[in-house]
Order: structure tokens, then C-alpha cells, then sequence
């Protein structure tokens, strides 16, 4: 009983689905959510558009990563996008989601107790990669799941219900007025126009640069 609890409490919320579900990077542990992390997730979860400046070191992947999962676990017919200073950064993020979803070794059975028809799509056409992913859902949704950029990158064509970006500041975009001006730029040129008007989802979490 008390696990069905947890369970139904944490398809609910991320914070709680944090609690039940995360495991530590090298020992597969279970994770505590720590309270700079209830704060941010709750904080999070109650705004449609939050900027978040947090500390270095403060799990900032970790816990986008499980606000990701909650979100597609939650609505498997959604879009979404990680965003990092680059691709490869944002696919950091990407590449939790996807090995949590995957669970080739078992290791996440929490995830799947909370959400039990989140996986991988069957289609061999679909990607499942370091930057794109789709999961098991209805037939004839463009754009994968989640994809992983650069926040310079093109965005699909296509709105995104949740947009998640991940340290998109970094020593040489904010290292002049012109750089910052720049990237001021393409975030409201190729991001923020992408959103979905309806019910998106917007967070930014950043260790401040300047």
C-alpha cells in the first residue's frame, strides 16, 4: 500500500518522482532529493516559464533529466527539446532520459512501475540516439520525443510542449556585449518561438556567467 502511494504520488509530481526513481550515476543507488532540488522542481513544476540560476555542482542534468521523463511519461504524445551551450552538452541530458527509458539491465524499475507504457518506439525507422529519441505512441506524430541541441540550433518545424535548457551560457557566449547580445537573439528567434501556445513548458536553469 505504501508503495502504491509513492507511485501514484510520483506520476503526480516530479519531485516525488525524483524521490522514487533516481539512482546515482556509478553506484546505481537510490538518490535523496536534496532540498535545493525539491525546491527547483517544485518551483518548476508550478510555473509554465521559470529561469532557475543555481550553483555549480548543484545536479542540474540530473534533475532535468527526471522533470524530462515525468513530463513524457505523463503525456507520450507530447514533443519536447534539451537545450545546451552545444549539442553535445544538451545530449548529456538526453542520454539520461534514454538509458532510464531503455533500462536494458534493469536498473529503473521505479520508472516504469510510475509509468508503465513508457518505451522505446517498436518502429525501426524511429531514432533512438544520442540526439533524438521517440517513444511507443500513436501513429502519425511528427518530430521525435525529445532531441538534444545546441541552442544556436534550428528547432523543428513543428511547436515543442516542453523546452528544457541546460546551461546555454558559457564562457565565450557571455564573454562581450556583442556575444550575449547575439545569443539574446537566436533564443527568441529559434526557441522561444517554437513553444507550443497552447499548454508549453518552458525552463531555464543556469549557473550565472555574467
Amino acid at each position: 500500500a505504501n508503495l502504491l502511494k509513492k507511485v501514484s504520488a510520483a506520476r503526480q509530481h516530479p519531485r516525488d518522482f525524483f524521490e522514487l526513481a533516481a539512482r546515482e550515476e556509478h553506484t546505481r543507488a537510490r538518490l535523496t532529493c536534496a532540498p535545493h532540488q525539491r525546491v527547483l522542481l517544485d518551483f518548476v513544476a508550478a510555473h509554465r516559464m521559470s529561469v532557475v540560476r543555481i550553483f555549480a555542482g548543484g545536479s542540474k542534468t540530473y534533475s532535468l533529466a527526471y522533470l524530462a521523463l515525468h513530463c513524457l511519461g505523463n503525456d507520450r504524445t507530447g514533443r519536447g527539446a534539451i537545450i545546451g551551450a552545444t549539442a553535445g552538452s544538451a545530449s548529456k541530458v538526453l542520454s539520461v532520459i534514454r538509458d532510464a527509458i531503455e533500462d536494458q539491465r534493469n536498473e529503473f524499475p521505479e520508472v516504469h512501475a510510475v509509468f508503465p507504457t513508457l518505451a522505446p518506439s517498436p518502429l525501426l525507422s524511429d531514432p533512438w540516439g544520442q540526439n533524438r529519441i521517440v517513444v511507443d505512441r500513436p501513429a502519425g506524430i511528427r518530430d521525435p520525443s525529445f532531441i538534444a541541441v545546441g541552442v544556436n540550433s534550428d528547432l523543428p518545424g513543428a511547436r515543442l510542449k516542453w523546452i528544457i535548457c541546460d546551461d546555454i551560457l558559457d564562457e565565450v557566449n557571455t564573454a562581450t556585449r556583442e556575444s550575449r547580445d547575439k545569443l539574446k537573439r537566436n533564443f527568441g528567434r529559434k526557441v522561444l518561438t517554437r513553444l507550443d501556445v497552447r499548454s508549453a513548458m518552458i525552463t531555464i536553469l543556469n549557473t550565472p556567467w555574467e
